[in-house]
């Protein structure tokens, strides 16, 4: 069966970019579906879950330390060859986790996936950028923004339905068949995009180095979440993840081809904009992993009420991400990039002040407020920074933008649950002494908390404003007609 022919490039750059979403959708989804699962998993397989949260944490050591080294290697091979390999290994992933007769095969079917999902999100904005002309970058990348949000927004909901009407292997077996789509389109409509000069030689030292350091940082970062940075475990990471970085730069200030091009990093938009990325994730996860304690802890709401809050933050980014990359394609990605942290702070400073008993409706207004930041800032952001790369370094840039990200939200999850956590006994503390009534001490002590750690938000995101306003504007981009793509292998 020959590739589908297409009467024109226009056609084919929304084809590329129906198929990346559809990939996109997929590999979001297992951010958050798998969630609502763990509870139950960790009761049918009789385990506690200091084992069954390895279920997740052997997923996002193999997702986001195989990132970059995947995307390194689809510039210069091949992205189109890396990709595919990778929504296979995803899809072998679902197939093992839904066969999977214990924990531990759990597990390791759980680090397969994760393999796969390695190129689903360092290589799709790379995939997406190649394709289209420089006046239309945002446009596209804020419709894949928007796919993302719809897999985030549907996962929790998607996964209590599964779960409850045909028990947790649906979970996995029911993406199957979204995964194979993905595959089989990737396969017959995306060309293949590479580099390759004839010259490639792998980084095998920075590799090994680059993989070991990451995962030793996520390892910190799971294990610091949930013991404390004190935790032997973590300490122990996190001076490996430490030696490995050294070991890392060393390798690659020496190698002729590194994995990271320096060069990418004297730019100062793609530089700046990585850095205003980075910094809004762990912003933006402080307050999306405080907001469940909030309404739970302080406002009593139950679970379910709990996450249709969620998805009220989560909507708005799925709804303003494709507006916010077209407006950045006609006046720019600075302003709105700006803009976007501007009403970051304003939402954070005000959930940070709604205290034992907030107006309903300012609630669910702040809280959309936020979403509609994420979504305004994101899509332009990430079109600066890659748009910024040469074209034979897409794959990594992309990969850079989205492993900065995924380190900005995994450190903040860490640091923000152990920062509360503190904050929270010691105002329990001093509450209970005064109200001497346990429940009323709880639901001051995490509201009080809750406004002091979210007040270390505020100056993360103010951090990321500042990394906005002093990087610049990316040069103008050419017409679409004069625009030309990469060439295609």
């Amino acid at each position: 069966m020959n590739k589908i022919a297409f009467s024109d490039e226009d056609n084919y750059k929304w084809w590329v970019l129906f198929t990346v979403s559809l990939g996109a959708v997929t590999v979001s989804l297992d951010s958050s579906i798998l969630i609502v699962c763990l509870p139950t998993l960790a009761r049918i397989f009789r385990t506690d879950s200091s084992v069954i949260g390895w279920v997740n944490i052997a997923y996002l050591t193999m997702s986001q330390s195989l990132g970059l080294i995947l995307a390194r290697i689809g510039d210069a091979r091949g992205r189109k060859m890396v990709y595919m390999t990778g929504l296979a290994f995803y899809t072998a992933g679902l197939v093992a986790c839904a066969s999977a007769q214990g924990p531990y095969q759990l597990i390791l079917a759980r680090a397969l996936q994760g393999i796969g999902a390695a190129t689903g999100w360092s290589l799709t904005m790379a995939l997406v950028v190649a394709v289209f002309p420089g006046v239309e970058r945002g446009k596209a990348l804020g419709t894949l923004a928007g796919a993302y949000s719809i897999g985030l927004v549907a996962g929790p909901i998607l996964g209590g339905f599964l779960l409850d009407g045909l028990g947790w292997r649906a979970v996995f077996y029911m993406r199957i068949p979204l995964a194979l789509g993905a595959l089989i389109l990737a396969r017959y409509v995306i060309r293949e995009q590479r580099q390759d000069d004839g010259n490639f030689r792998f980084d095998f030292g920075g590799s090994i180095s680059l993989f070991g350091c990451l995962s030793a940082l996520m390892l910190f970062f799971s294990f610091s979440g949930k013991w404390g940075f004190g935790n032997f475990s973590a300490l122990t990471s996190g001076i490996c993840a430490v030696a490995l970085l050294g070991l890392f730069l060393f390798v690659e200030f020496r190698t002729a081809q590194p994995i990271i091009n320096p060069r990418l990093f004297g730019r100062r938009l793609f530089a700046a904009a990585v850095v205003a990325g980075g910094f809004q994730a762990a912003a933006g996860m402080t307050a999306l992993f405080l907001i469940p304690f909030y309404l739970s802890g302080t406002l009593g709401y139950s679970g379910s009420a709990t996450g249709i809050f969620m998805a009220v933050l989560a909507v708005p980014v799925l709804i303003f991400s494709p507006i916010a990359g077209r407006l950045s394609d006609k006046i720019g990605a600075h302003l709105l990039a700006g803009s976007g942290m501007v009403l970051f702070l304003i939402g954070v400073i005000s959930l940070a002040n709604f205290g034992e008993d907030p107006n309903f409706f300012v609630m669910v207004g702040t809280i959309a407020l936020i979403g509609v930041s994420m979504g305004i800032f994101q899509p332009p952001n990430n079109s600066d920074a890659i748009g910024s790369a040469p074209k034979g370094m897409l794959g990594t840039a992309s990969a850079i933008v989205s492993t900065v990200r995924n380190i900005g939200s995994a450190g903040s999850v860490a640091a923000t649950s152990a920062v509360f956590s503190v904050h929270e006994a010691r105002y329990f503390r001093r509450f209970y002494a005064v109200l001497a009534d346990a429940a009323e001490a709880k639901k001051a002590a995490v509201a009080a908390g809750f406004h002091d750690t979210l007040m270390i938000a505020v100056v993360v995101a103010l951090i990321a404003l500042g990394a906005s306003l002093i990087r610049g504007s990316r040069p103008k981009a050419p017409s679409r007609k004069g625009s030309r793509q990469e060439p295609q292998g």
